[in-house]
């Protein structure tokens, strides 16, 4: 992969990280998790904007960005575009996946980066994509269960990730994490 997808890596993982150290944010999945929530991606879409909004060096953010696909005449939405200082207009872009049951939201991941994959270098609005990650939240019992599911994973979905193309975070309560690529 090209030497910006590890840096803009690198940015994500700061702002996934500074998302998950917040206090409310630990207790809304804190009581996701008691109260059984299971389809809550838009209250992380909600917070997540939040937090962007007051996010240093970030420079822009929109939702819902709008793509058509290089083989198909599909349009494709992505949840997540940002631009930062430095970038030269050009955006990363973040699809967001969550499920309780990590093996589950890492398959979600994975048959979205199938497709997005597809998309092409610029968004219908003319937004040049600078890297595209998906970003998956899920309950952490063993990050060594994790690691195994995901290998399998890039084995079943044949992707190719070294080890510095993708992260897994952990969530101020140590019950939830983040897994990005």
């Amino acid at each position: 992969m090209v030497d910006t997808f590890v840096e803009d890596l690198h940015v994500v993982k700061e702002i996934m990280d500074g998302f998950l150290s917040q206090d409310h944010v630990s207790k809304g999945l804190k009581q996701i998790t008691e109260i059984g929530i299971t389809g809550w991606e838009k209250w992380w879409q909600i917070e997540l904007a939040i937090f962007l909004d007051e996010y240093p060096e970030l420079i822009e953010w929109d939702m819902e960005i709008a793509f058509d696909t290089k083989n198909k005449a599909t349009t494709l939405y992505v949840d997540f575009g940002l631009t930062m200082k430095g970038w030269d207009n050009k955006y990363v872009f973040l699809e967001l996946k969550q499920n309780n049951d990590y093996k589950k939201c890492i398959d979600l991941m994975f048959k979205d980066a199938e497709k997005y994959e597809d998309l092409k270098s610029k968004s219908v609005d003319g937004i040049k994509s600078r890297s595209k990650f998906v970003v998956g939240m899920c309950q952490t019992e063993s990050w060594g269960n994790i690691q195994e599911y995901f290998d399998s994973c890039m084995v079943h979905y044949e992707f190719e990730l070294k080890d510095n193309e993708y992260l897994f975070l952990q969530d101020k309560g140590k019950k939830w994490g983040v897994v990005v690529f």
